[in-house]
């Protein structure tokens, strides 16, 4: 008898949604596959985004900036959003067909 995989499997990018079902799948898999010391380095990997903005915004809060400006894609903004950051500018196709630029700013002094 020939063993024979039924599952489809999409790929698709990766959402901060995703967050809490990766760490559940990592979770699932401890410790026969993962040590569970390590389940906060796989998180910190996943939250790589987080790190880099607020770093950004602690770096700009030192320096005494008020704010930061951000030039995105119509993809990447609702990330930015998240961090209260407002779109100022919307250039169609600006970083090429169907990669629209999406001009920010986030405000970090009040």
């Amino acid at each position: 008898m020939e063993n024979t995989l039924t599952t489809e499997i999409n790929f698709r990018p990766y959402s901060s949604n995703d967050r809490e079902s990766c760490l559940s799948i990592f979770d699932a898999n401890c410790p026969k596959y993962f040590a569970t010391n390590e389940r906060s380095d796989y998180a910190q990997f996943l939250g790589i985004g987080s790190i880099f903005m607020n770093r950004a915004i602690s770096l700009a809060n030192n320096l005494a900036i008020n704010h930061i400006k951000i030039a995105a894609s119509h993809l990447s903004a609702p990330f930015f959003t998240k961090y209260g950051a407002v779109k100022v500018l919307e250039i169609k196709n600006g970083w090429g067909p169907d990669m629209h630029r999406i001009d920010m700013e986030l405000m970090v002094n009040d």
